[in-house]
């Protein structure tokens, strides 16, 4: 699906960029990023079925021909009837989302043929995007801008990091500020470049635009253990829902 939603699906209050400790996030302003990957949903709406229901049908109206993904953080919706399937995460149902608590991020290990950086412009958010697609081994021919507008360069409070060697972009990871959290979102290293410890470097560079934060994400099955490591532990569960 499009991450970083934006356009003629502009959200309402049942939409939040991401659960804090302290309970659900604000609104995003109509026609900005919402989240990088779905659509969630505060705990008032999803209380509220009929309404958080009608949020998605307009969604669904609006994307139809999309692939589109729901995140529900209170795994309360049934969007079957909607022709969404659950999504399985990390082999378990629901999904961990775990936390780090705010703090200095450590010293580690450089890797001297790694150059990270921040992305700043639409050629590099284009190879910040390749690097993406092929780390997660995304299908069918890549596209710049399949998933991340080069708008979202304004915002800001969403962040991109691209490790590149030898000038190639092999890693990739985001940062997303919100009311009170930062979201770590998009670690990817692809393939013939993992197992160098790329991914945490990247990890450690989007936590350390916010290092007096506390820090949220969803791992995969892959990388759960590593983000324990350091220093991410239980906080919450969640489903996610997906319609092709």
């Amino acid at each position: 699906m499009p991450r970083g939603l934006t356009g003629s699906y502009a959200p309402t209050e049942s939409t939040a960029a991401t659960p804090t400790p302290s309970g659900p996030a604000g609104n995003p302003a109509p026609g900005t990023v919402i989240h990088p990957e779905a659509i969630t949903l505060t705990s008032g709406s999803a209380a509220n079925k009929s309404n958080a229901m009608l949020e998605i049908e307009k969604l669904v109206a609006a994307r139809e021909h999309d692939q589109l993904g729901v995140v529900d953080w209170w795994s309360e919706l049934d969007l079957a009837p909607l022709g969404f399937e659950l999504a399985s995460n990390t082999g378990v149902e629901p999904a961990p989302y775990l936390m780090r608590s705010p703090g200095p991020v450590p010293a580690v290990a450089a890797h001297p043929e790694l150059e990270i950086s921040k992305v700043t412009t639409p050629d590099a958010l284009d190879d910040f995007e390749k690097a993406s697609f092929e780390g997660f081994e995304g299908s069918g021919a890549f596209h710049p801008g399949i998933w991340h507008a080069s708008a979202s360069l304004d915002h800001p409070e969403h962040r991109y990091f691209v490790g590149r060697v030898d000038g190639r972009a092999v890693s990739a990871s985001i940062s997303v500020v919100s009311d009170g959290v930062v979201g770590i979102f998009g670690v990817a290293t692809i393939p013939e470049y993992r197992r160098r410890g790329y991914g945490t470097a990247l990890t450690w560079a989007a936590l350390n635009s916010a290092p007096d934060l506390p820090a949220v994400l969803g791992p995969s099955d892959m990388a759960e253990s590593l983000y324990r490591e350091m220093g991410f532990d239980d906080f919450h569960r969640f489903r996610v829902w997906r319609r092709n």
